[in-house]
């Protein structure tokens, strides 16, 4: 076998910023549905009643927190949802103790108010605290519509698949599960639910007209126009509307200009009260039936479309807008609108061309300021965000957006301390953007608690049984750490003829030097203790500087002296030194580059040159997909019989398959995969088949607390008339990590 790489836990390559947020979806604001049960709801979770404070400097803070609330709440009765959110938020701000009780409350206004994606995590929060029943039933319920309308359709479709199997009648849950299926790419089975739905609720007129319009939306007009003459819908008015989209050109002739400059005007009021798919329909029925105007509402009809879930569909609309002859006002706004569709369709770099553009014709453009650093951050460049931001706060410092933003940056660029300055400023305690950041930030800098469990069997009859304890402290706000681990590790053969325990107790630490550089390094002492014979001690470390030249390039110089994982070389006590230098390059979100080298030097006397190439390219987003391809070589400079694996040269090349998913959103659950399949060409050993799968499923038990289980599997064993080559090995195992 070859040396062991468990000597650290640290991980090498988190060089990969989280996926960005997704944008909030517009929409008008709904009525609050949480009414009573959020009194059962704070009763059931909220931490028991304070005693009433003794001074009068305690009541008047009291006092001051109820009439806030009662602000916050007459704001929700009045529909000013924003408003209310921002009051519950200062509500909170001053009194943590009723988080509990209020969570479900701020997470519905700021639904309401066009924030869901910022309601999501706390439904979630909120959830975890929440017994089965009603209350929890209408937190799911809140979840889903806050996933629906940030956008992340797959996840509420999960979340109202959840609702349902609970409460499976719940028409608002099925008709709103069509809305997710509809908007998410699925509309044929949108459309078989809403029928379903409709055969027990014909009446059901939401449901009927939902139906209509995604038939509508599939091309299916003479299907839509069936669906609209049930009698439920003669004289409704959104039914109206729809029949005279279908009706189209057909039904005057385009030189009628009262009727269109009409159809042009309720367009535009639909556009006005956030009704943008009704808007986006009414706009293409005006260009179908005058196209000679086509380039007057040919940008109207592009942001509404952006608007109302579709911006892929946008883009060649813009860039159709752009290719012809434009004032520089309309070319600042076509620029303006092309860059938020790229951006809203998970196309960050082709955005910041955009942006760039839109800078040049208006350089004192802050809104496109911001919306530049947006694109760089979700390309993953925070460092060039960074920059962008800190240039609009030179300039007004009271800019919370521009504040939040570079936060969120400097968060993952994994600087916390920093992203902890940025918002020091006053003033923002009551935005919830920032206060969802210093949230993260405070889960970044908490020390961590680690117990890891696992079992590998192997195809030479060798068992493997570890534990690892670690615990790890920030410094310094997060700039650096420092923390303990120690290793257990049982080797034996499956018959119990041979065994040896090792264990391995270390230090270890980093610190970020700045943006630039970043040191890591762990020390520890392995005891080998071999059955029947006397123990081994030895010396062993990991270290490797890291250093960013850019925000496309990462290098990593490293070394490191490890023991094996084989019972014959534990005996001998043999270990390698390991040197290397990585370098990663990512030129944009969807492709990434690795080339490593490394050279082993061995205590028996052996010498190893390693190198390995590869290259992965995202297929898709929602679920994360990435296609990789990489190809790797190893030659040694002897050929020895010391238990560890040793042909004179290795070739190994492979195509790979990696996945990463968080169900329903932000939800708890979280899934990562690995797969690559290819061929090993070892001399003397011949050629043979390799592949290396790997799947882990990870739980939050709670904010701070997180469960993982994985099961991997590498084999290059291969059945010839010669007998069995090769090797397999099978590992599973279970980690628990909580933040302090």
């Amino acid at each position: 076998m070859a040396p062991g790489a468990d000597l650290t836990e640290l991980d090498r390559l988190q060089s990969h910023s989280p996926l960005p947020p997704v944008r909030p979806r517009r929409s008008g604001h709904v009525s609050a549905f949480f009414l009573l049960a959020l009194a059962a709801l704070g009763s059931a979770a909220a931490p028991a009643a304070a005693q009433p404070a003794s001074s009068s400097g305690n009541a008047q803070a009291a006092s001051d927190v109820d009439e806030l609330l009662h602000q916050a709440r007459a704001h929700a009765s009045a529909d000013r949802n924003r408003e209310s959110a921002d009051a519950f938020a200062r509500v909170l701000e001053r009194a943590p103790q009723r988080r509990a009780e209020l969570l479900p409350e701020y997470a519905d206004q700021l639904t309401y108010s066009e924030r869901a994606a910022q309601a999501v995590p706390l439904y979630r929060e909120a959830l975890a605290g929440v017994p089965e029943g009603e209350p929890r039933q209408r937190l799911r319920k809140g979840l889903a519509l806050a996933l629906l309308w940030s956008g992340q359709h797959l996840a509420a479709r999960e979340a109202y698949e959840d609702v349902l199997e609970r409460s499976p009648g719940d028409r608002d849950a099925q008709r709103n599960l069509a809305r997710a299926l509809a908007w998410g790419g699925q509309p044929q089975a949108a459309v078989q639910r809403l029928r379903e739905l409709l055969r027990t609720e014909a009446d059901d007129r939401e449901a009927r007209l939902l139906l209509a319009q995604t038939q509508k939306d599939m091309g299916e007009a003479d299907a839509a126009r069936e669906t609209l003459s049930h009698a439920s819908l003669a004289q409704d008015e959104a039914a109206v509307r729809l029949r005279r989209e279908l009706e189209g050109a057909q039904a005057q002739p385009a030189s009628d200009a009262p009727a269109i400059e009409r159809l042009v005007e309720q367009a535009r009021d639909a556009a006005r009260s956030d009704r943008n798919r009704e808007a986006a329909g009414l706009f293409a029925q005006a260009l179908a039936r005058a196209p000679q105007r086509r380039r007057e509402w040919l940008l109207d009809y592009a942001e509404q479309l952006t608007y109302s879930e579709r911006a892929r569909q946008a883009v060649p609309l813009y860039r159709e807008a752009l290719g012809g002859e434009l004032g520089a006002e309309q070319r600042q706004r076509a620029l303006r609108g092309l860059g938020l569709a790229l951006l809203w369709s998970d196309r960050p770099s082709a955005a910041r061309e955009a942006y760039e553009e839109l800078l040049r014709l208006a350089p004192g453009d802050v809104d496109a300021r911001r919306q530049l650093a947006q694109a760089l951050s979700w390309s993953g460049r925070q460092r060039a965000s960074a920059a962008v931001l800190e240039g609009v706060l030179r300039e007004n410092p009271q800019d919370a957006q521009a504040r939040a933003q570079l936060a969120q940056s400097q968060l993952w660029l994994g600087r916390p301390d920093a992203a902890a300055r940025a918002l020091a400023q006053p003033g923002l305690d009551s935005d919830a953007r920032v206060l969802a950041l210093r949230r993260d930030i405070a889960q970044a800098v908490a020390p961590r608690t680690s117990a890891e469990t696992q079992r590998s069997t192997q195809s030479d009859d060798l068992d493997i049984d570890s534990l690892r304890l670690a615990h790890e402290v920030p410094l310094a706000q997060g700039r650096g750490a420092a923390g303990l681990r120690l290793a257990r590790t049982e080797f034996e053969r499956e018959d119990g003829s041979d065994a040896v325990r090792l264990t391995r107790p270390s230090a270890f630490g980093r610190w970020r030097f700045n943006d630039a550089f970043e040191l890591n390094a762990e020390l520890g002492v392995e005891r080998i203790e071999p059955r029947a014979t006397d123990g081994i001690d030895k010396w062993v470390y990991a270290t490797w500087l890291t250093w960013w030249p850019s925000d496309l390039v990462r290098m990593d110089f490293s070394s490191s002296r490890v023991s094996f994982d084989n019972l014959r070389s534990l005996r001998l006590g043999l270990t390698a030194i390991q040197n290397g230098v990585s370098m990663d390059l990512t030129p944009d979100e969807r492709q990434r580059y690795n080339v490593k080298i490394e050279r082993g030097l061995y205590s028996d006397g052996n010498r190893r040159w390693t190198a390995q190439a590869s290259g992965e390219w995202r297929w898709r987003p929602k679920p994360e997909v990435w296609l990789g391809l990489r190809h790797g070589r190893s030659e040694f400079a002897q050929r020895l019989d010391n238990g560890y694996f040793n042909p004179d040269r290795v070739r190994v090349t492979q195509g790979t398959l990696r996945v990463n998913h968080r169900f329903a959103g932000d939800g708890p659950w979280d899934l990562s995969a690995f797969l690559a399949l290819g061929r090993e060409q070892a001399v003397p050993d011949g050629s043979k088949p390799a592949w290396d799968a790997s799947l882990a499923l990870g739980r939050r038990l709670g904010p701070d607390t997180r469960l993982e289980a994985r099961l991997q599997r590498f084999s290059s064993r291969t059945g010839t008339a010669a007998g069995v080559s090769g090797f397999e090995r099978t590992t599973a195992g279970l980690r628990l990590e909580h933040r302090w």
